[in-house]
């Protein structure tokens, strides 16, 4: 994220909760999917039932998010990347994710590539 960005983000977040008092969730933190590919001892996901939005979920719950005022939307899971609806994979969730926030971002473990078109990018070392 480049430097105006950065400042464009922190305008909307001093103008929306000291200035203007409102409530509305600024970030949302979505899990996809609970599937992943790593059995970390501290990570409750594999214990989980396999659940994965499908690709018309997935729009309806990020159309309610932007609708709410959500400015940025950070992917999750179990693995993100593993998330899939034939034909569509994470890329077309992120690139209808990105027509709708200000910044999209998501959280992976690295194993399935970091080519991925969002804004922000963690990987987590845990595993």
């Amino acid at each position: 994220m480049n430097i105006f960005k950065f400042s464009r983000v922190a305008w909307l977040i001093l103008m929306r909760y000291y200035i203007k008092r409102e409530n509305k969730p600024f970030l949302a933190s979505y899990k996809l999917t609970y599937q992943c590919n790593l059995r970390c001892r501290q990570c409750l996901f594999p214990y989980f039932n396999n659940y994965r939005a499908s690709f018309s979920e997935v729009k309806g719950t990020l159309d309610r998010l932007a609708e709410r005022g959500t400015q940025i939307v950070i992917f999750e899971g179990g693995e993100p990347t593993l998330w899939q609806d034939p034909p569509y994979t994470i890329n077309d969730v992120i690139s209808y994710a990105r027509t709708k926030f200000i910044n999209v971002g998501m959280t992976t473990n690295g194993t399935s590539g970091l080519d991925f078109p969002v804004d922000t990018l963690w990987v987590s070392i845990d595993g």
